[in-house]
């Protein structure tokens, strides 16, 4: 990496936080200030004028002024370091971490959903959200270290230069240890980082789905837990290796810093003076002792520069990391300008093909249909025949390789994303609830309004279950964090996902296997529900039970990746082609069953 480059991205950093949170960068940069006070004043002055001072038998006074100058700097830094650690940094930095996770979690809400399923992208995330944690706070106390460190080390050096020019030949190793093994340490450190970051995951992975309820009955009524443990001391072992692979080589440069940062400079200035004062008799036992504390502490303010350094090409691999992921710029980007959708009239797909990343067969091909305003329309299939990717395709969470989905004959990617998005509400197959209040989880996000929620309850027929729970609208679901949650059946899951639905003022309902957690009778008493309650509604549903498309005014059989066969559920029956195979054999199941 170029010089330029690092100290572009830790200033960078240093900008966002003096953005966020000012007052932090101030007391970082006093609180380094009165370090470099103390350390000046205890190798330069103190130590110097005192020694000076009782060999020339100076007063007790005198004496005691040195003392307590050196007494109320270190009272001084106390309070100021004690201030900084309990009030300003543990308010600052809360500010500053919510602040750039904000920023995170924002570009990840507005990268399309294509790159989540792309490896580099996520691990690129990943890091991303480990950085924002504690590296821009370590960043800042780096940066604002060096410019008091500057101050020490001239200062020390002008003391020198005083004391004995020819001292300042010993401080020249800690400056040639960090050209020598400094940078290579940090990259061989990086790299270390990086190679754990995929295992560290794997192992992060393992420990959430141990304690998530979710998995909870899998992992008592199977022997999955042996496997995720095999694949946890697998990581492990992963992790271990990789230290192995770089633990000596940083040990080495390790040891070597520490030669030329201290042990050289200490002892060689000691037989400097040793011969000065033994051979030559230039030197007092007074004089040695300054010269040693001075080149010490001179030596130390050097290292400790070349560390800041270090530390800044260090930081700078990671920043780059989090400046790539915040400048990433999304193929379908959420605050895309365009045209606002008007009354919903069409919705057509013209010969779209859509392929995911990697796949060696397209997820859909060559689909032509159109969808008008008020119409139920069913897509049915055979697992893995497209279904859902087509759901995404009309939500734009995806755009397809060739051809164009058009709304109200206009494509859809001349819209803005958002207020399109807002025409739509779907309930996925995968849908999640989330550990906040029945309300929240029927609103998403929207304005507070208890009376709508109550009423989107109702039409998803699961009110009754929500008034008569310990907290009505405000009871959480799940009781991670509320002993009083609500725990839900999949079913009574699926009725809040469709209550979401009804809450908002989309146009166009899409549910994709909205009564795959139901029962056959409560399958048809939801569609019963669904048909009074979005009446005002064109609505999409996906599913492979055939039962339930008989309402519908148009079905669409989606085998081969493509669409089959299209009409009514009579129509399609009267051809007795493969809708009406289906549905023999999913009719002669149930059949099965009564028997």
């Amino acid at each position: 990496m170029k010089e330029k480059h690092i100290w572009q991205n830790n200033f960078y950093i240093f900008r966002l936080i003096w953005e966020i949170a000012p007052s932090r960068v101030i007391f970082s940069f006093l609180l380094n200030l009165t370090d470099s006070a103390w350390d000046i004043y205890f190798s330069i002055i103190f130590y110097r004028y005192l020694l000076n001072g009782i060999i020339e038998q100076k007063s007790l006074g005198y004496l005691l002024l040195l003392v307590g100058i050196g007494a109320f700097l270190y009272f001084l830094r106390r309070i100021l370091f004690n201030f900084y650690s309990f009030r300003v940094s543990v308010e600052t930095d809360q500010y500053i971490y919510e602040a750039l996770h904000m920023r995170v979690y924002a570009k990840a809400t507005d990268v399309e959903l294509a790159a989540f399923e792309n490896t580099a992208f996520y691990e690129m995330y990943t890091k991303a959200c480990l950085e924002t944690s504690g590296r821009p706070v370590a960043v800042l106390d780096n940066l604002t270290s060096v410019f008091s460190t500057c101050v020490a080390i001239i200062s020390m050096v002008i003391a020198l230069v005083d004391m004995d020019s020819f001292a300042l030949i010993f401080v020249i190793f800690p400056l040639t240890s960090q050209l020598l093994f400094g940078k290579k340490r940090n990259r061989l450190q990086y790299a270390l980082d990086v190679e754990n970051v995929a295992p560290v995951r794997e192992k992060e992975y393992v420990n959430r789905t141990v304690y998530l309820k979710e998995y909870a009955k899998e992992l008592r009524s199977t022997n999955i837990f042996s496997v995720l443990m095999r694949n946890y001391r697998l990581s492990s072992e992963r992790i271990t290796r990789n230290y192995k692979k770089y633990g000596i080589k940083l040990a080495t440069l390790d040891l070597m810093m520490s030669l030329f940062n201290l042990y050289i400079p200490f002892f060689a200035s000691c037989l400097y003076a040793l011969y000065k004062i033994t051979e030559l008799g230039t030197m007092s036992i007074g004089e040695y002792s300054i010269l040693s504390v001075a080149v010490i502490g001179l030596a130390g303010n050097l290292q400790q520069l070349a560390d800041t350094y270090g530390k800044a090409h260090r930081d700078s691999l990671y920043i780059q990391n989090l400046r790539d992921f915040l400048s990433y710029e999304s193929k379908i980007s959420e605050d895309q300008s365009g045209m606002i959708p008007n009354t919903f009239e069409t919705l057509e797909f013209k010969d779209v093909s859509f392929t995911y990343d990697g796949a060696e067969k397209p997820a859909l091909e060559h689909l032509s249909f159109t969808i008008r305003a008020g119409q139920t329309v069913a897509i049915v299939g055979l697992n893995g025949a497209g279904k859902t990717t087509l759901v995404k395709l009309i939500m734009r969470l995806y755009d397809p390789q060739q051809g164009e989905i058009c709304y109200n004959g206009k494509n859809i990617k001349e819209y803005q994303v958002r207020a399109y998005r807002e025409t739509i509400g779907t309930v996925f197959q995968d849908f999640r609830m989330f550990s906040l209040p029945v309300a929240d989880n029927v609103l998403m996000g929207r304005a507070d309004d208890p009376q709508r929620a109550e009423t989107a309850l109702r039409k998803a027929g699961i009110w009754e279950k929500i008034k008569n729970a310990p907290h009505g609208l405000q009871t959480v679901i799940g009781r991670e964090f509320d002993s009083d949650g609500l725990e839900l059946s999949g079913g009574e899951a699926q009725r809040i996902a469709l209550a979401r639905v009804f809450a908002g003022h989309a146009q166009i309902a899409i549910l994709d296997e909205p009564s795959s957690a139901l029962d056959p009778v409560a399958e048809y008493q939801m569609f019963e529900n669904l048909r009074h309650a979005a009446e005002d509604k064109t609505t999409i549903f996906i599913s492979h039970r055939l039962s339930s498309t008989q309402m519908a005014d148009v079905i669409y059989l989606i085998d081969g990746h493509t669409i089959k066969e299209a009409g009514t559920h009579t129509e399609l029956m009267a051809r007795q082609g493969l809708y009406w195979d289906m549905y023999q054999k999913q009719a002669s199941a149930y059949q099965g069953e009564d028997r």
